[in-house]
């Protein structure tokens, strides 16, 4: 072709056969020719629409999409074609202007419903635009359109579990499967979404096709590395743990390799916390393991390796994927606006996808810089690296994957974690666990991998902000409940339920005729439903008193803690910003505290404060206070005014900020010396 362009004579040729030349250039990707073909043509025919539209994709193979836009216009204003829209709407989702790639992704669509295609870009632009339900539609039209098609099927699967709609989506992987019985993504997603589902077994049963088929190093983790969210029983959690210990230690000695944990297994530990038992073993398991199948895991930035010179400011680095209104926000928002500038340089460290409230707000205008990670761990060690903090400070070690590969590196001199994930790391190069003395057992510090520090005198390790309840009070009517019956209220979130909760549940209703339990459903609705089968083993005929209400706003989520009688803090893993936003309403909060520090976060209020009556020696005391609260009004009464006089002593604590200062300064020096 290359030879005979000089030959071709733009007046010997009919403008069609030009075209087709320079499509033909342009598919054995000579680029050049085809554009100089292109404007030969055009010199004849200055109105032909196809030239105009194979310029336009010959600049956006190019990646000059704003060239491409003009000449895609351009066609257009010429005359009205489906494929123009659809490639008009391609670069402008190329440039991430997503609201005119959706405009012109449905203009092409009303021209010619006929091309999957055009459904396909539309849906990935609408779910990456986070309008899922519409997605889901465009995408279900794809789906009529190629009912046979297995990535048709699979994207609509995949964007179903997005929404916690499992049991649908789990309905078009085995659509696919029925097709490709093989399928790699197929088996992958419905294991996870089953998985996810706390639906071990047949988790279980999709894993080992999985690996018949695709032996992966990645997919071996993936197989043992799967937590149970709603346990049936305790020893069916014991039976797990013991079998998923052994499965550790025969992965530790495979040899196996994950280059990039983050995007191949993408996991962590974070339902181990919520299961009773000390995790400090299991953990140290499972970052072994990472480091054996993933070395580089454990990167230094070059500053770590260097004494510190300078005696300036003490630059102290803020990360979480959670600064905004989320529980995380709420409590690590206080102690950057705070701490002392005199002293300390603050940086927050986003990572991403970011979420703009007024939450995230406030924590970068507290902050003296705010960084936005990249979203690759090599890129994020690097970006940290840059900044030469002397403090590293996880707020949530185990919540999400990414900061938790990426505290094995060493990025600071000083890296320490708190009660975002009130859970020992197991991970070599996080030095410190901060708690207090009110939350901690006098032994504890066997529990934890990292050394414990215990701020002194403290209701929490948190400067925490009262929150801003100034709305009407709403009856319960208003929630669909009986004003004469006696509220108890559980708005924890159901994994916290352990299955040894059950049975102080059941002692409160039998106990308490009159008595109705309120809890909240789970996002993913299968949890609520195995929670639901547990009660009714469990506790038999007066589980019809346990009551599920959708999820609440802020608000009314306020508003039901203000009226119900007393909360039921849930054993070995209590509430943190819950019991705080309970006592800023005046209600008392049933607690039982256990061995470790995340089921002794409600007692450390409660020393604080100097209050007794709620605390719990036993399960059979936890119910009889838990009904003398609701039975006796005036005792209830009592409870709560001393509750409101002084519960100022958890909300802006300048201890807390003293406290905190003094290990900075502390930890830095030592790393020192």
């Amino acid at each position: 072709m290359q030879n005979q362009s000089t030959h071709i004579n733009t007046q010997m040729l009919t403008v069609q056969q030009a075209l087709d030349i320079a499509i033909e250039y342009f598919q054995e990707d000579n680029l050049a020719e085809a554009k100089s073909l292109c404007n030969k043509i055009l010199s004849v025919d200055t109105e032909n629409p196809n030239c105009y539209n194979l310029l336009g994709i010959i600049e956006a193979q190019e990646g000059q999409y704003q060239n491409a836009i003009l000449f895609f216009n351009r066609a257009i204003s010429i005359k009205k074609d489906c494929s123009y829209f659809y490639n008009l709407g391609k670069s402008y989702k190329d440039l991430h202007k997503l609201d005119q790639a959706v405009d012109n992704f449905r203009l092409a669509i009303s021209l010619d419903s006929s091309f999957p295609i055009i459904y396909f870009h539309l849906g990935m632009t609408l779910r990456e635009q986070g309008k899922y339900k519409d997605a889901t539609e465009v995408l279900r039209s794809l789906v009529n359109l190629t009912p046979s098609d297995s990535e048709s099927l699979l994207n609509l699967g995949s964007i179903l579990a997005e929404q916690n709609e499992h049991d649908e989506a789990i309905e078009y992987y085995n659509k696919v499967l029925a097709l490709e019985p093989t399928h790699q993504s197929a088996l992958y997603s419905s294991a996870i979404v089953l998985a996810n589902q706390s639906r071990m077994s047949e988790a279980k049963h999709m894993f080992d096709r999985l690996l018949y088929s695709h032996p992966t190093d990645a997919f071996k983790i993936k197989a043992a590395w799967q937590i149970p969210v709603i346990a049936p029983s305790t020893q069916a959690l014991i039976d797990w743990r013991n079998e998923f210990s052994s499965k550790i230690n025969e992965l530790i000695k495979s040899g196996l390799q994950i280059p990039d944990p983050l995007t191949e297994l993408g996991k962590t530990n974070f339902y181990l916390a919520f299961q009773g038992f000390d995790n400090r073993e299991l953990n140290n398991k499972v970052a072994q393991l990472m480091v054996s199948v993933c070395p580089s895991l454990t990167w230094t930035a070059p500053h770590c390796f260097i004494k510190r010179q300078t005696q300036g400011k003490i630059r102290v680095g803020f990360i979480s994927n959670f600064f905004h209104l989320h529980s995380i926000g709420k409590t690590s928002r206080g102690l950057m606006a705070e701490l002392s500038r005199d002293q300390f340089e603050v940086h927050s460290l986003f990572v991403p996808p970011i979420i703009n409230d007024p939450i995230s707000q406030l924590i970068q205008d507290s902050s003296d810089h705010y960084h936005i990670l990249p979203h690759s761990l090599d890129e994020a060690r690097k970006a940290i690296s840059d900044l030469k903090l002397d403090i590293l400070f996880y707020q949530d070690i185990g919540m999400e994957p990414f900061t938790y590969y990426l505290a094995f590196s060493r990025l600071a001199p000083v890296q320490c974690v708190s009660f975002g994930h009130p859970d020992t790391t197991g991970i070599d190069n996080i030095d410190y666990f901060i708690s207090t003395d009110f939350f901690e057992m006098p032994d504890a510090d066997s529990d934890y991998s990292e050394k414990l520090i215990r701020l002194h005198n403290v209701g929490t390790p948190t400067y925490y902000y009262p929150p801003d309840y100034n709305v009407q009070v709403k009856q319960r009517s208003y929630f669909g409940l009986n004003d004469q019956t006696n509220l108890y209220f559980c708005p924890q979130t159901l994994f916290k339920f352990h299955p040894d909760f059950d049975s102080i549940l059941a002692d409160i209703l039998n106990r308490d005729n009159q008595g109705v339990i309120v809890c909240l459903e789970a996002h993913i609705p299968h949890w609520t439903k195995l929670l639901k089968q547990r009660f009714q083993c469990s506790i038999g005929k007066a589980a019809d008193r346990i009551l599920f209400l959708p999820r609440q706003n802020f608000n009314d989520y306020l508003n039901l803690l203000a009226i119900s009688d007393v909360v039921l803090d849930t054993i070995y893993f209590n509430g943190m910003n819950t019991t705080l936003e309970a006592f800023s309403v005046g209600t008392p909060v049933v607690t039982l505290p256990g061995q470790f520090q995340r089921g002794r976060h409600t007692l450390g209020m409660y020393r604080k404060m100097k209050i007794e009556e709620c605390v719990a020696h036993d399960p059979a005391d936890y119910a009889k206070r838990a009904v003398r609260l609701t039975t006796d009004k005036k005792f209830r009464k009592v409870i709560s005014s001393k509750i409101v006089e002084r519960n100022s002593e958890l909300f802006k604590d300048q201890q807390v900020i003293k406290q905190w200062e003094e290990f900075f300064t502390n930890a830095l020096n030592a790393s020192l010396d």
